[in-house]
C-alpha cells in the first residue's frame, strides 16, 4: 500500500501504524505544500501483528522468506554485511551503477573502480570504463548461475542497473517482490556485488 500525505507532524503516528518513510514518493508541489511518502509492506506481516509488535518494542519484523506466494520465498543467506566491504566502495560501487550505461561520461565515477582491473589496465579513461563495465557484467553473469540467493542479486542488478528497464517499481514488479522487500534485496545485491568485485580484482 503506497500513499502520500502533506507534510505535517503525521510521521510518529504513521510509523506507529506500521508505515515506513518511502522518499522515492515525496512529492513538493508549486504552492510549497510537501507530500512526503509512506508505504505500507503487508506481504511479510498482518497489520494487526505489525501494530502488536511495533507497540511491545518485540524489535524486528519477520524475515522476507516468510511472504505470501505472490512473493516468492527467499533462502536463508549468507549476504555480505556492511561491515564486511568498505563502505568506501559500496557508495562508489552504487553511484556507478546508476550512471552504467552513462559511464563513458563520468570518469569521476570510474576513477575509484580503477582497482577492478589492475596496475596494467588502461589509461585512457574510455578504455578504462569499458574494462570496469565487464568486470561488473562478468561478475553479475557468475552470480546469476550461482546459488537461488546469488541468482536472485544477480538478476536484480541486472534488470536494475546493466539493462535498467524502467523505475526501480517495475523492476520490483517484475520479481514479484513488494517495493520495500525489493529495496531490501537491492542494497544487499550492491553489497555482495562489491565483495565479489573485491575478491575479483588482480593482486
Amino acid at each position: 500500500m503506497l500513499g502520500q500525505v502533506e507534510e505535517t507532524r503525521w510521521d510518529g503516528f504513521f510509523r506507529l501504524i506500521g508505515f515506513e518513510r518511502a522518499p522515492w514518493l515525496d512529492a513538493p508541489c508549486a504552492d510549497g505544500t510537501v507530500y512526503r511518502g509512506y508505504v505500507l509492506d503487508l506481504q511479510t506481516e498482518p497489520l494487526h501483528a505489525k501494530v502488536l509488535r511495533l507497540l511491545r518494542g518485540a524489535g524486528s519484523p519477520p524475515s522476507r522468506g516468510t511472504g505470501p506466494a505472490t512473493e516468492r520465498p527467499v533462502e536463508p543467506r549468507a549476504s555480505p554485511g556492511p561491515g564486511q566491504v568498505p563502505e568506501t566502495l559500496v557508495r562508489s560501487l552504487r553511484k556507478a551503477l546508476r550512471h552504467f550505461d552513462r559511464l563513458y561520461a563520468r570518469p569521476d565515477l570510474v576513477e575509484p573502480l580503477r582497482f577492478l582491473v589492475g596496475e596494467g589496465g588502461e589509461q585512457e579513461a574510455g578504455a578504462l570504463t569499458a574494462q570496469v563495465q565487464e568486470r561488473i557484467r562478468r561478475v553479475v553473469e557468475r552470480l546469476e548461475a550461482g546459488s537461488e540467493a546469488e541468482r536472485r542479486d544477480g538478476q536484480i542488478l541486472r534488470l536494475a542497473f546493466l539493462e535498467k528497464r524502467g523505475s526501480h517499481e517495475r523492476t520490483a514488479e517484475q520479481l514479484h517482490l513488494s517495493v520495500p522487500t525489493y529495496y531490501r534485496h537491492l542494497r544487499l545485491a550492491v553489497h555482495r556485488l562489491a565483495q565479489e568485485l573485491l575478491r575479483a580484482a588482480p593482486d
